[in-house]
């Protein structure tokens, strides 16, 4: 089977990675509410072929899910095909019960988003271009994947192909990322590039009284909203570890570089479980804060740091 080795080769390449990314276009089947890929090498003949010629979907899944905290799974292989007309006459009576046009719902864990090219059941289409209309609206889209998160993204690519269809195919995913997942990896700052310390600036819109709060969606989110930046200043100062999740700290500085910091941030990484900012008052302060969620429109963060983390 043409398709194991290349899996093989993306299973072993998991392990140390903050995330996986699994893209598949062409045939695919559903079977008893399983779902199957279908390599272009099988022979699909008989129930037999179900375990000895094609890939369940399943397999994937689960291989991901053992080595990686974000898993991102995208699948074009929703086509009519004429594997399921020659797997009915095997089947005979129990294809009935057993054999489905389209492909099933998936059951993915925490952390994971399965995205499809239609509906679970539903056909998509081909079109007559290199690419399906799924594939190639998400090939456009994937060129501003810097700016809007996997869920944005998604929405404007199903908008697309629902135009393009006339309503016939709606592409579907179900998501239980507990972070913001970005494709792309923004072009940095010449300062950035030179290792030298990158200052962006913040407003903070301060939320209803007894809240105070930083939201790390949200400083991904404001930095890239706004490059220019308002008011104070801040410094990217050095990788820290707190707690034992790992992170980048900046300090708010008295209007001089060389100044004493009044303010320190500590952004964990993507990886970290706690995806909340810590910050304190002044450097000697030994207490770090632990910031809760709020509503993330009450507040702001502006400026350009390291936007690939941010």
């Amino acid at each position: 089977m043409l398709l194991m080795q290349p899996l093989k080769d993306f299973a072993r390449s998991l392990p140390g990675s903050e995330a996986g990314v699994f893209f598949y276009a062409g045939h695919g089947l559903q079977v008893a509410g399983k779902n199957y890929l279908v390599p272009v090498d099988a022979k699909v003949e008989d129930e037999a072929s179900l375990d000895f010629e094609l890939v369940q979907l399943d397999l994937v899944h689960r291989t991901m899910g053992r080595h990686t905290v974000a898993n991102v799974l995208i699948f074009d292989a929703c086509r009519n095909n004429p594997f399921v007309a020659r797997l009915a006459r095997a089947m005979g009576a129990r294809a009935a019960d057993g054999l489905s046009t389209g492909l099933a719902r998936p059951k993915g864990g925490a952390g994971t988003l399965i995205s499809f090219s239609t509906q679970p059941g539903n056909v998509a289409l081909d079109g007559s271009g290199r690419n399906s209309p799924f594939t190639g609206a998400l090939v456009r889209h994937l060129a501003r994947a810097a700016i809007d998160d996997i869920q944005g993204l998604l929405i404007d690519v199903r908008n697309e192909v629902m135009r393009a269809t006339n309503n016939a195919q709606v592409p579907w995913e179900d998501s239980s990322l507990i972070s913001r997942f970005y494709f792309g990896k923004p072009a940095l700052d010449a300062s950035v590039q030179a290792g030298v310390p990158q200052y962006f600036q913040y407003h903070y819109n301060y939320p209803p009284v007894g809240w105070r709060y930083w939201y790390r969606d949200g400083v991904t989110r404001w930095i890239e909203r706004y490059p220019d930046g308002t008011q104070n200043n801040f410094a990217v100062a050095r990788r820290v570890s707190l707690d034992g999740c790992d992170g980048v700290l900046l300090i708010k500085l008295r209007g001089d570089v060389e100044a004493e910091p009044t303010t320190e941030v500590f952004i964990p990484d993507q990886r970290c479980a706690l995806q909340l900012l810590r910050f304190r008052f002044t450097p000697s302060s030994a207490k770090w804060i632990v910031t809760e969620k709020i509503e993330q429109e009450k507040w702001m963060v502006a400026g350009k740091i390291e936007q690939a983390r941010y």
